[in-house]
């Protein structure tokens, strides 16, 4: 089958925007793990750092309690 040069370059830039699509997707798919992987240690500082207050809150009251 023969195609026209402008079938011929719309084939190639179909096939130039996919390969540009894939790289893109690829590097989106990176970025997201890279944020979710920032949003799982936030979101474990932030747990630490309740347990933390929580336990000097108690154990301040404690020990104004035996004062």
């Amino acid at each position: 089958m023969k195609h026209t040069k402008k079938e011929l370059r719309r084939l190639m830039n179909e096939d130039s925007d996919r390969g540009q699509m894939a790289t893109e997707i690829v590097r989106l798919r990176a970025e997201l793990d890279k944020t979710k992987k920032e949003l799982y240690y936030a979101r474990m500082d932030r747990d630490i750092a309740k347990k933390a207050q929580a336990l000097f809150k108690t154990s301040a009251s404690k020990s104004k309690r035996k004062q």
